[in-house]
Parts: C-alpha cells; structure tokens; sequence
C-alpha cells in the first residue's frame, strides 16, 4: 500500500490508523503479496490473511460497522468503534487491530463464540504466524 492508500482508508473509515499497521502496510511482505492461502474459496493470502488492497479493508470493516454481529448485548468487545479488521480466516473469524490505543497486538475474534484472544503481539509477530503457517500447509 501506499500513503495514499492509507490515507483513503483514514478518510472512509473515519479513524486514525495505528502507526504499527501503517509501518507494516507500507513495507507489505513479498512473500505474501503471492502466496495462496490453501482455503475452501481458493484465495490469495493477500486476499484474506492479512489484507494488502486497501479497497478490501474499506469494504470489510464497513460491512463489520454496518452489522451488529459483532456488538453482544451487553456491549462487549471487540467493537468496531476501538478495533480495524486486519485479516480473516476462511471460516468468518478475523484478525484486528486496536485503534486509538497505544496497544500494538493482533487481536483474533473468534464469531462463534464472540471470543477475542490476543494472537500476536505486534503485526510484525503477526506476519511471522502467517509465515508458519503457510510452510505448514505447504508441508515444510
């Protein structure tokens, strides 16, 4: 991505984007800019894992505001008001940062069970699971 296109994503989603996903999104890795995420839909991990088109994370985090799927009825976390979604896996779960928050964590909402757990501790370490795990389905 480029600043512009963090900009666009500032602009459109209204929020300031923390300065850890910034710094990875304009150093997006080439490893996965290519890689294909073994999943039932076929994608690109680019696609899914961890977003690299800014239209996509536009487009996925107004959907996540404009559905109250998310937001339990006594208000719990995660809250698209505090938190960007970053990535999703193949079975509706995502990966998300928090916003307004000096917390650099990648945070995992599980949409079955409402659960949120703290996956990484930086998108760095982020991208580092996703390393592993696309050499674990490539079998190595």
């Amino acid at each position: 991505m480029t600043i512009e296109d963090l900009a666009r994503i500032e602009a459109e989603l209204q929020l300031r984007l923390p300065a850890d996903y910034r710094a990875l999104m304009l150093a997006y890795p080439l490893f996965l800019r290519n890689a294909c995420y073994n999943s039932p839909v076929g994608a690109r991990a680019s696609d899914a894992l961890l977003f690299a088109d800014p239209d996509r994370v536009i487009d996925r985090n107004r959907g996540w505001r404009d559905d109250d799927f998310l937001l339990g009825e006594d208000d719990t976390e995660p809250r698209p008001d505090r938190h960007l979604i970053i990535g999703e896996d193949c079975g509706g779960n995502c990966w998300a940062v928090k916003l307004n928050s000096d917390d650099r964590a990648v945070w995992y909402f599980d949409h079955v069970d409402g659960s949120l757990e703290r996956s990484a501790a930086s998108c760095l370490e982020h991208v580092d699971h996703i390393r592993r795990h696309l050499a674990e389905l490539a079998g190595g």
